[in-house]
């Protein structure tokens, strides 16, 4: 009689565990039920980008998977025990002082218009917030400073703005 009475016990503790624990689950995670869209196209500061994985539409909101978007925007995406990282992918680069208006000289900086010597392009976005620069198949899209301010964008380049003319940082372009 001990005997079945301690089985007893051991199978309805087992039991209440089973069924706490499927409630538990049932609350975290859940299944849904999703359309894969590969006929959406995506754009990144107006240029078609080509995606791995089809983006997924859900109850009215589109989902782009975050690895893929971190790399277009130049973010590395880990995941480790649950928890979503996203670095910049430019870890090598060696940390530069900062360029600020009073360190600068007016040797450094050249204009827009000087840019087309070397073989660079620059134009403002619709809005003038944004700057593109262009030399061969490279581009890059970066935010206007405001005036007298400096600006450090990907790849070191510097920017600033003086009486409303752009001027970069001369040095800062040798790698672009």
């Amino acid at each position: 009689m001990k005997n079945l009475k301690a089985v007893t016990i051991a199978f309805v503790a087992g039991a209440l565990f089973t069924i706490s624990t499927q409630s538990f689950a049932a609350e975290s995670f859940s299944k849904i039920s999703a359309i894969l869209r590969p006929d959406y196209t995506v754009k990144v500061d107006g240029k078609n980008v080509k995606l791995g994985n089809a983006p997924i539409a859900y109850n009215g909101t589109t989902y782009v998977p975050l690895r893929e978007a971190g790399k277009i925007l130049g973010y590395n995406v880990g995941f480790k025990s649950g928890t979503i990282t996203l670095d910049q992918t430019e870890k090598d680069v060696e940390p530069v002082e900062p360029i600020t208006s009073e360190t600068a000289t007016e040797t450094e900086w050249v204009s827009v218009s000087d840019l087309k010597i070397k073989g660079i392009t620059v134009a403002k976005t619709d809005d003038a917030s944004k700057l593109i620069i262009s030399r061969g198949d490279k581009s890059l899209t970066i935010r206007l400073p405001e005036e007298g301010e400096v600006g450090l964008y990907q790849g070191g380049i510097s920017v600033t703005v003086k009486d409303g003319e752009v001027f970069f940082n001369s040095f800062t372009l040798e790698s672009f």
